[in-house]
């Protein structure tokens, strides 16, 4: 699967400090298969890193519409939405990680959404 090749060079590139060429990777793996999953979460780590974070939001939304049941990748966007301060949509999918997972450090996460919410 030539999808996968460029999504595993992207983690490689990712690991390795080479955000653009990381970024470029992930990017050939979506031209290939729109609907990678795991390309959409590995291009969202590296936009976290690069800029702003409201782009990897929208590609861990993109990511939790194509495997809605993808503990990782909801987590990942949940803890985003906190750092965007969406408190709101971070309690959503925090609420749900907690939920299929025993995570300590999510429901700290989930503790601090619930108090901004209010």
């Amino acid at each position: 699967n030539t999808a996968l090749a460029w999504k595993t060079l992207g983690v490689v590139l990712y690991n390795t400090n080479r955000l653009e060429e990381a970024r470029q990777a992930h990017h050939r793996a979506l031209a290939i298969d729109p609907e990678f999953a795991d390309a959409c979460l590995r291009l969202a780590y590296v936009e976290s890193r690069l800029g702003p974070l409201h782009d990897p939001v929208a590609l861990l939304r993109r990511a939790a519409a194509i495997l809605p049941n993808d503990v990782a990748i909801r987590r990942a966007l949940g803890q985003h939405l906190l750092a965007t301060r969406d408190f709101r949509g971070a309690v959503r999918e925090l609420e749900w990680v907690l939920a299929k997972t025993s995570d300590g450090a999510i429901s700290s996460q989930l503790a601090e959404a619930r108090r901004r919410v209010q």
